[in-house]
């Protein structure tokens, strides 16, 4: 009878410590969603403040490859997308798109790639959409970079350096809308004046974007043409 007893009670141990080991473990890797701050957008719904570009990983082949794919499930015409995108190969190998509008383009559907492989994160603001950033925790400096009209990408600290390249006109006011990088000290020392002594290295960053955006458009229209045959 004892023995029985003993037994039970060993088997109960156990499961006990099988289930709180499990209910531990579960709770380690997952991360609570009270965990992730999420800010309300003006025009109503809400999205995480920070967000990892690396989710968003459709490359430029695989989205060509649904566009192709979109076309010929529903017996659509693909010659003017074929037409254009040797347009824009051409225009992408002699390192010049004619229409701001085309650059404008393959930058902004490139961006989560560029980010990812850079390590920037997404901030997400209420009213002026999404940028991205990036925090260097021993100097305090912040790279922001997004394509906005001239004066709103927001940027923390004081301003070291910047740098901008005008794209297209779009919104109600068709105002000018411009891809920027500001780079800025999140923590600066009392009385410290901004500067432009890193007006140099924000060019060097908007040229690093249009060059993978190159290298992004090259792939899409490419894929685009032999896809299409």
């Amino acid at each position: 009878m004892k023995k029985s007893v003993l037994l039970a009670a060993l088997k109960l141990s156990v499961l006990l410590l099988l289930v709180s080991t499990l209910v531990y473990l579960n709770a380690e890797n997952v991360k609570p969603e009270a965990d992730v701050e999420y800010i309300e957008l003006r025009h109503g719904g809400k999205v995480p403040l920070i967000e990892d570009p690396c989710i968003h990983d459709t490359t430029a082949k695989q989205e060509a490859e649904a566009l192709v794919t979109k076309h010929q499930t529903k017996k659509w015409n693909l010659s003017s997308k074929v037409a254009e995108a040797k347009i824009e190969i051409a225009e992408i190998n002699a390192k010049k798109l004619d229409h701001v509008e085309h650059l404008a383009t393959i930058i902004e559907r490139s961006f989560y790639l560029w980010a990812c492989k850079n390590g920037y994160k997404i901030r997400n603001t209420r009213s002026l959409g999404p940028y991205y950033f990036k925090k260097d925790d021993k100097t305090n400096m912040v790279i922001s970079v997004g394509v906005k009209a001239e004066g709103y990408l927001p940027f923390q600290g004081l301003r070291k350096g910047s740098a901008s390249l005008a794209l297209d006109e779009r919104g109600q006011s068709m105002e000018t809308y411009y891809l920027q990088v500001v780079i800025s000290d999140a923590n600066p020392k009392p009385n410290e004046k901004f500067s432009k002594e890193l007006d140099g290295e924000a060019q060097k960053i908007i040229n690093q974007i249009i060059e993978y955006s190159y290298v992004w458009g090259l792939e899409y229209y490419s894929t685009i043409v032999e896809k299409a045959k």
